[in-house]
């Protein structure tokens, strides 16, 4: 089950003294189409993780009724204090746009009114 990592293959071909001390690779089709120089990367799985699973089920187990219950008293104190906010963000909101269309209007008043002056002389 262990990976090995593949040494480049020198060429046997291409040397020209006897060769000495290393096997030869006879399958020399295998090494046309990987580079020379890559090793290989292992695509095992990791068991070792299993060992992990029970310990986070029982781990979760007891943290999700937890955080649904922070969650719930969490959520119950912001809409409390949210719906007044909530309120005022929309009168806000309001007034805002109710001031930019009174701006709206006395920029167009202004301005026909700079063009009628300028037409008249």
């Amino acid at each position: 089950m262990c990976c090995r990592n593949r040494k480049p293959v020198d060429h046997v071909h291409t040397r020209e003294e006897a060769y000495e001390g290393k096997t030869i690779r006879l399958d020399q089709s295998v090494t046309q189409w990987q580079p020379a120089s890559t090793t290989m990367r292992c695509h095992h799985f990791p068991w070792w993780i299993l060992w992990f699973i029970w310990p986070a089920f029982f781990m979760l187990k007891w943290l999700i009724p937890l955080i649904i219950g922070s969650s719930t008293a969490i959520l119950q104190t912001l809409s409390v204090i949210s719906a007044p906010f909530f309120a005022l963000v929309l009168i806000g909101v309001g007034v805002a746009l109710l001031y930019r269309e009174h701006i709206l209007v006395a920029r167009k008043r202004h301005d026909s009114d700079s063009n009628e002056t300028y037409t008249d002389e």
